[in-house]
């Protein structure tokens, strides 16, 4: 059986992107036609890997992260840049529905992309967030919000293993609440694969995420190897 599908993929880096590869490539292999929605990097990314694939370009939350570990507040000033970011998420899925007809929406934490009348799944590890020192008393109001947005979803894949009250990999981060029939654990979701190389690496680094963030760790990473 085949069908149409609306993939949308959140542009934070290219974590998002890679891990969604496995699950589109399925879809294409399965004669699906595939419309993959995304922006930035992750959408160069996307057209590169999956050309069999059609590619529209989505809204972006469009936000900045801070330099200093006032990263966690300087986001929280930004909500209603992020509020208005999934609203318009929203009504461009409304507008794709009407023209591509997908019988399936997949959605890898875009917040917004999903219809009343199609079965869409949201692809999250991030059931809750794990707050910084000072914001811990936030956590479960932060989850609300989560739930407030998720509970739009048919289902929510988690993409990890289930270990104890959160995921193995992902922790807390994963910690189901209340509506366990709408939370799946699909297990690890990579589009890593062996690849034989002509040279010997001794140690490899592959980092990806929202700068200036991506910059600063990567410094950092590289004063840790040369102690190596």
């Amino acid at each position: 059986m085949s069908g149409k599908v609306f993939f949308a993929v959140l542009n934070l880096g290219l974590g998002h992107a890679t891990r969604s590869l496995p699950i589109i490539r399925e879809f294409v292999r399965r004669k699906w036609e595939v419309l993959i929605g995304s922006n930035g990097r992750a959408l160069a990314l996307l057209k590169n890997e999956v050309p069999e694939a059609q590619f529209v370009e989505t809204p972006s939350y469009e936000l900045t992260y801070a330099k200093n570990d006032s990263t966690s507040f300087a986001l929280f000033l930004q909500s209603p840049k992020f509020l208005r970011g999934i609203r318009d998420e929203h009504a461009f899925c409304e507008y794709i529905v009407s023209r591509f007809q997908p019988n399936l929406i997949i959605s890898d934490q875009c917040y917004g992309i999903h219809h009343r009348r199609v079965i869409s799944f949201l692809i999250s590890h991030q059931i809750y967030f794990e707050m910084p020192a000072g914001f811990s008393v936030a956590r479960k109001t932060v989850g609300r919000f989560n739930r407030h947005y998720y509970e739009k979803f048919s289902k929510i894949i988690i993409p990890d293993f289930p270990d104890g009250d959160g995921g193995l990999l992902s922790g807390r981060l994963s910690e189901v609440p209340d509506m366990r029939h709408k939370y799946v654990f699909a297990g690890l979701f990579s589009s890593v694969r062996k690849t034989e190389v002509p040279l010997e690496i001794d140690v490899l680094v592959s980092i990806s995420g929202p700068e200036p963030q991506r910059t600063i760790f990567e410094e950092k990473v590289l004063r840790e190897v040369e102690r190596i």
